[in-house]
């Protein structure tokens, strides 16, 4: 990217932000002037560190030598970016990247980091119990104030981060961490981005550091604490906000600044790491490929679907049964009949035969990808084994190719997929579609009635 013009650039980022973002992104986009921030998140560990304040931006190795796994010393690593878009009244394009920034919490202010009695809490006061850091969080040697909610109710608070997506920001304030007493521009979600953020936060509740599947009670709903704001050198400083380096914020924060007439600004957050990669990073942050079907781990090879009361196999939707394939049959959803073709190569792939169980997988992966605004199905793939996951646990529909940054793709647990009534599938994908067109109806509608008011004579006075 460093050796393409801004103009180039402006076309790459903003296609990411095109397909991952809504139609208020998409507006802003539009308006010349209106700038739109882009955060391109590399999956972490809460317990990363950063190799040292010269060198933020990668992984800190662990020493053998000593009992202290400094690998895992929760301080964060700068491995994301954040971007400001904007196009000028002529067109020209204007692109201004934060490349050392962070979207994830860090460790350091995890409550299973252990408490001394002395740990402040976030909104004041203090942790009173004494206890040891939990498994994992044994080389976080200087934890911070505790954050989080405890959403599990095991008495435990957890650290949370923003879900990929759209949210709107409006100015606000933080604690500038280079010059104490001092307050800093920052952004926050506004409260219209509250009142619309379902499901916008997502929790580590068991404390293995990654925001997944696994994670009970994992999801909630935005509050207005995640902010924007400007890091240290040595840490991160995230407790859950989006945080840049400390000598790189002031370029972003002009930015975002440049347009007095702008109060809100758009953020969109997508990830960079293919999602059936993602979700199934290893303890030390390495990640493997997504499992291909028929290269699952040994001894772990998914629990294969078994027919309900030894009956024989419904048909495989799209298909012509054998014995009265002349009937005539509706025409399958497009999503239905992609889902259905490409859950049938994987089960080829695998050396099994379609049944009852691939007809309501496909019919949940075609509700599973209108629900997350999937176009297309173009990859069916399986998540691989892990020490927190069965090989299979996790199935994805993909829209594009996983390599390729701007790609689309969502997730389900596969006993779901596999277990959900195809008539229950298929009848929220029916309601997704109706509600699409109702939409676009009211939408045609509104701007019939904007055009034909435009075209009336306007009193003076």
């Amino acid at each position: 990217m460093a050796a393409l013009a801004d103009s180039q650039k402006y076309d790459v980022y903003a296609s990411i932000a095109q397909a991952r973002g809504n139609a208020a992104a998409d507006q802003a986009l539009a308006t010349p002037g209106q700038r739109v921030i882009l955060g391109l998140r590399q999956e972490n560990s809460t317990l990363d560190a950063m190799e040292d304040s010269a060198h933020p931006t990668r992984r800190r190795a662990d020493n053998p030598a000593t009992a202290r796994d400094e690998s895992r010393g929760g301080s964060g690593v700068y491995n994301d970016r954040l971007v400001v878009l904007w196009k000028d009244v002529d067109g020209t394009a204007h692109v201004v990247e934060s490349n050392r920034a962070n979207t994830e919490p860090t460790a350091q202010y995890d409550h299973h980091a252990g408490n001394t009695g002395a740990r402040p809490l976030g909104e004041g006061g203090r942790e009173n119990r004494r206890f040891d850091p939990s498994p994992g969080f044994e080389s976080i040697t200087r934890p911070r104030k505790i954050e989080g909610d405890d959403v599990n109710a095991d008495g435990v608070r957890d650290l949370g981060r923003l879900r990929e997506g759209t949210i709107e920001m409006q100015g606000a304030q933080h604690p500038n961490p280079l010059l104490a007493g001092t307050m800093d521009s920052a952004l926050r979600p506004t409260q219209a981005a509250v009142a619309a953020g379902r499901g916008m936060v997502q929790r580590d509740s068991n404390a293995d550091g990654w925001f997944d599947q696994t994670d009970v009670n994992g999801t909630q709903d935005l509050n207005d604490t995640f902010k924007i704001h400007r890091g240290s050198r040595g840490s991160t400083d995230s407790a859950g906000c989006q945080t840049i380096h400390a000598d790189d914020y002031d370029a972003f924060v002009n930015a975002v600044q440049g347009n007095p007439a702008q109060t809100r600004w758009q953020y969109v957050l997508t990830s960079t790491t293919p999602g059936p990669v993602r979700e199934q990073h290893q303890d030390q942050g390495r990640g493997r490929e997504g499992v291909q079907p028929g290269q699952e781990e040994q001894g772990h090879r998914p629990a294969q679907p078994q027919r309900q009361n030894g009956g024989p196999a419904a048909p495989v939707p799209g298909r012509p049964r054998q014995a009265d394939a002349e009937d005539a049959q509706p025409a399958l959803h497009p999503l239905h009949a992609q889902a259905s073709t490409l859950v049938g190569r994987l089960d080829a792939s695998m050396g099994r035969a379609s049944d009852a169980h691939s007809e309501r997988m496909s019919a949940s992966l075609a509700h599973l990808a209108k629900e997350h605004g999937l176009e297309r199905i173009d990859h069916v793939m399986l998540g691989n084994q892990t020490p927190r996951a069965a090989a299979g646990a996790t199935v994805f529909v993909v829209q594009g190719e996983p390599s390729n940054p701007a790609h689309l793709r969502a997730s389900m647990p596969t006993d779901v997929a596999v277990t959900t009534p195809v008539e229950q599938s298929l009848a929220k994908l029916q309601e997704l579609d109706a509600r699409t067109l109702a939409q676009a109806q009211s939408l045609a509608q509104e701007r019939s009635m904007a055009q034909g008011e435009a075209v009336k004579p306007r009193s003076i006075g």
